[in-house]
């Protein structure tokens, strides 16, 4: 396709890319040429770049003015997707700095303003239903990367194609869409799907489980308990490589999951059903998921709540079986609040512990006081 009209003047953001060592010097006059709207598009010109993309928030609010004055406020869509092609080409859903004035997570953020419908172009020789599965897939990466975030509403076709698309450059990505995926939608997920989910995660867990070992360990193998936790349910395999993982710090399991937001309840019922041993640092791990909420400087307790809820299956299980390293886990909390919940927990399950026998929680500090 020709789009007539003048070339805008991009040398100011190709300057950038440079100075941010994005684009390699040499390769500036390719960007200028595929920017040049007066010139058909050519997209095999992004094969040519050889240029590395190397994080560094230094230079987004640079970047973002740049590309608002050069870009966004020429009002012209075919530069704006060249330029959102060209980004997704060169660093896939490591992007997202280079498109962050595209991503409105307010006012769109499903990315149908501007940034799926510029992948979706880029797809559309492979048919409407695929270039439109293929965009929705690599904004989902591209949000995943970026904001460590997942629209509550898509569908798991999206998640399945989206961890397939990032598995090889981006493997710690593609471990996140995959796990997220089971977890979000369980056993609904027709079987064809579970078994495609599943063998991303194994692919890339056989491939990074040897890194485990390392300090610190690379991104992708700082996933691969709880993703494999997550897995677990779904495939045999999976499960053998769980094991194989909670040899090496296991008490990262729980903040690992959490951070990723997986179901808690069932991260630590396959602990249980594992017999993965419980450490003092292991109790200990799991009780700081709870101060995540400071409940002494806040009004709204719900979010500690849901939390609890889900969480209480295994403190319970811990509390029973590992007595002695819940009461001494239970003396490093420091919200009191948080303090008096898991102290009800314990209390719930061996009646020995009661007002008059608080563990001694009271004369540890005043601000830890549970009465």
């Amino acid at each position: 396709m020709i789009y007539a009209g003048n070339k805008h003047n991009i040398s100011p953001i190709s300057e950038l890319l440079v100075n941010f060592t994005i684009l390699k010097l040499e390769d500036t006059a390719i960007f200028e040429q595929y920017m040049d709207i007066s010139l058909p598009r050519d997209n095999s010109l992004i094969k040519n770049i050889s240029g590395k993309y190397k994080p560094n928030s230094t230079y987004s609010w640079r970047l973002n003015e740049a590309i608002e004055k050069y870009i966004i406020r020429r009002h012209d869509t075919e530069l704006i997707n060249r330029y959102i092609i060209f980004c997704y080409n060169l660093c896939g859903c490591r992007c997202g700095d280079l498109i962050r004035p595209f991503i409105d997570m307010q006012k769109d953020p499903d990315g149908k303003k501007y940034i799926v419908p510029a992948i979706e172009e880029f797809y559309s020789e492979s048919g409407e239903k695929e270039s439109r599965l293929y965009a929705e897939a690599a904004y989902t990466a591209i949000l995943i990367y970026q904001y460590n975030y997942i629209r509550p509403d898509i569908p798991v076709e999206i998640l399945l194609c989206s961890a397939e698309i990032t598995e090889e450059a981006n493997p710690d990505t593609s471990l996140i869409l995959a796990a997220s995926a089971l977890d979000r939608y369980g056993k609904s997920i027709p079987s064809p799907i579970i078994e495609k989910l599943t063998a991303v995660i194994k692919r890339i867990a056989e491939k990074h489980i040897g890194h485990l070992h390392m300090i610190p360990a690379d991104c992708t193998a700082h996933l691969l308990r709880p993703c494999l936790a997550v897995a677990s349910g779904f495939d045999s395999d999976c499960r053998k490589l769980f094991r194989h993982a909670m040899k090496i710090n296991p008490e990262n399991l729980i903040p690992e999951a959490y951070t990723q937001h997986f179901n808690l309840k069932n991260i630590g019922q396959t602990v249980v059903e594992e017999n993965i041993p419980i450490t003092l640092k292991y109790v200990q791990r799991v009780m700081s998921v709870l101060q995540t909420y400071d409940i002494g400087y806040r009004m709204n307790t719900e979010p500690f709540n849901t939390l609890l809820e889900e969480i209480r299956p295994h403190l319970t299980y811990l509390a029973q079986n590992y007595e002695s390293h819940y009461v001494e886990s239970m003396k490093c909390i420091k919200n009191a609040f948080t303090a008096r919940k898991v102290f009800e927990i314990l209390s719930s399950v061996n009646p020995e512990y009661n007002a008059e026998n608080d563990a001694g929680l009271k004369a540890i500090a005043l601000n830890k006081l549970i009465n």
